[in-house]
């Protein structure tokens, strides 16, 4: 057990989480005692295996290709040219940036994103009548979107990495909690309406989340 962090808290389940770098995280109700603990990690002990190694196998992947950037849910590979004018250019095959100018990629995804938002979330607030006061592109890493109950909206610049179906979840989804501050089946059921195949959307986030976390930006 002791190459696991395992925390304990007011829960009344046990659940491993095993973040994008590798480490696992075990987490358990206040009362669970040693031998609970141990039984519960052995007996998921195959479980953890299996993902570590699909983690190891993605990162040995991203090694090999440390010049690698995602856009609309294609990879491209980097070069660093100083003779364009632009510092980035994407030529529709590869991603060619300036010498000197891989700190603003950032901002190049963010312009890229917002166009690509902006026009979704008109569409559908328009057609379904959702209500938002603000909406922005942030900086954020760990998270794709968020809503609060004051009905601002934000989305992370790297939302263009992804492809336009899951893109237009991630966007259906933050919309949505602008009517169900939840993840209840009212909730679920309202997505579903809007975007009929947004378990397909949720799986390619997951099937491609350590890349996507160990990208160049």
């Amino acid at each position: 057990m002791d190459e696991y962090n395992i925390t304990k808290s007011k829960r009344k389940s046990f659940a491993i989480i095993i973040k994008p770098c590798g480490e696992v995280s075990v987490k358990v109700p206040y009362r669970a005692s040693k031998f609970q603990i141990k039984e519960f990690i052995t007996k998921n002990q195959n479980w953890i295996k299996q993902q570590l190694e699909q983690i190891n196998n993605e990162l040995a992947i991203i090694k090999q290709s440390k010049n690698l950037l995602f856009f609309l849910g294609h990879k491209y590979l980097v070069k660093e040219n100083n003779h364009q004018t632009n510092p980035i250019e994407f030529t529709g095959t590869e991603f060619v940036i300036k010498n000197g100018f891989l700190n603003k990629i950032p901002q190049w995804y963010k312009l890229q994103t917002e166009k690509l938002v902006k026009p979704i979330i008109e569409e559908y607030s328009q057609k379904f009548n959702f209500k938002y006061t603000s909406f922005k592109i942030t900086n954020a890493k760990s998270r794709w979107g968020s809503c609060n109950i004051n009905g601002s909206i934000c989305f992370s610049y790297r939302l263009s990495m992804l492809p336009l179906e899951v893109i237009n979840y991630i966007v259906v989804h933050e919309l949505t909690h602008l009517k169900h501050f939840n993840h209840s089946k009212d909730f679920w059921n309202a997505v579903k309406q809007i975007c009929p195949d947004y378990k397909v959307a949720n799986q390619w986030l997951k099937n491609n989340k350590i890349i996507l976390a160990n990208m160049l930006v």
